[in-house]
């Protein structure tokens, strides 16, 4: 009989600081394969082939452009956003001294066409709450505004420690985790400019389509990224295909190289991992395209 389901009502604290009702369904499973699909709803569970680039990896979000060695880049950051910006501006890898950002506070870290922010609030974000796991607000937090770099995401611990007021970033996976310092939806704000504006005005570059994989370094600032593909741009118009490419720079030199960016604003959603193995929160990242330079090697 494949009719049946499995269900199971109760009432669960969850991640984000409210109590909710549950009832695990799973139509037309055997029973181990039912045992298997109510397990992936458990709090704590989360599935093995996830990662903290798994959000950011889809082929339909992500494009560059650039020229030369150093070349111009026409990019939805989500990458950069996420793991290097975003991770380097958690509080707690702060009071541990090991984040690039520590001490640039009021310094310029990009072109004045750079705003970043974390934004709990964000509309049908994947990853807006109402309130993080430690009971405090979600809120709009203003990272880099035009250029100008403006804090950091916080705790109540981290908070305390820093003498700054928590915004809403203390989360767990559930109630039997520890809250760490995490992102919520981290995004470049949107420009004024039209991506097939800024197409037309790149005269010698590459456009790449899809990420492979990626990496960051939140020490030093390091930014490297595989893509799947891409087209030769000349005279502002695509020409022929060429294969996958690596993508790295430093990430502050690559925003102060910034010179274009796009009205349209894309925030993906996936999953962060931190701390302890298996430990994972949903959220959301991207931005507009971005045109800057960075250095283009082999696939």
């Amino acid at each position: 009989d494949l009719g049946f389901a499995l269900q199971r009502p109760r009432i669960l604290p969850d991640t984000f600081g409210v109590r909710v009702r549950v009832r695990d369904e799973a139509p037309g499973l055997l029973p181990r394969e039912r045992e298997d699909a109510a397990r992936l709803r458990e709090p704590g569970v989360a599935p093995q082939q996830q990662s903290d680039l798994d959000p950011f990896l889809d082929r339909d979000r992500r494009e560059f452009i650039a020229h030369g060695d150093r070349r111009r880049v026409r990019v939805r950051l989500a990458l950069l956003a996420h793991e290097v910006m975003g991770h380097a501006s958690e509080g707690d890898e702060i009071t541990k001294a090991r984040s690039f950002l520590s001490k640039v506070v009021g310094k310029r870290v990009g072109n004045s066409l750079v705003t970043m922010y974390d934004d709990g609030t964000f509309p049908g974000g994947h990853g807006s709450i109402p309130v993080d796991s430690e009971g405090s607000p979600a809120r709009k937090t203003c990272i880099i505004d035009r250029g100008v770099y403006q804090g950091y995401m916080h705790s109540l611990e981290t908070a305390g420690t820093m003498q700054a007021h928590p915004t809403g970033n203390g989360r767990a996976q559930d109630f039997g985790r520890r809250a760490w310092v995490r992102m919520t939806n981290t995004y470049f704000a949107p420009g004024k400019d039209t991506k097939d504006a800024i197409i037309e005005d790149t005269q010698d570059g590459i456009l790449t389509k899809g990420w492979i994989s990626g990496m960051e370094d939140i020490v030093g600032g390091g930014f490297q990224a595989v893509t799947q593909s891409g087209w030769i741009v000349k005279g502002g118009e695509l020409k022929e295909r060429v294969r996958g490419m690596t993508l790295t720079g430093q990430a502050l030199s690559i925003l102060k190289s910034v010179d274009r960016t796009s009205k349209d604003l894309v925030v993906s959603g996936g999953t962060c991992g931190k701390g302890e193995a298996d430990d994972w929160v949903p959220v959301g990242s991207g931005g507009p395209y971005m045109r800057a330079k960075v250095v283009v090697g082999g696939g």
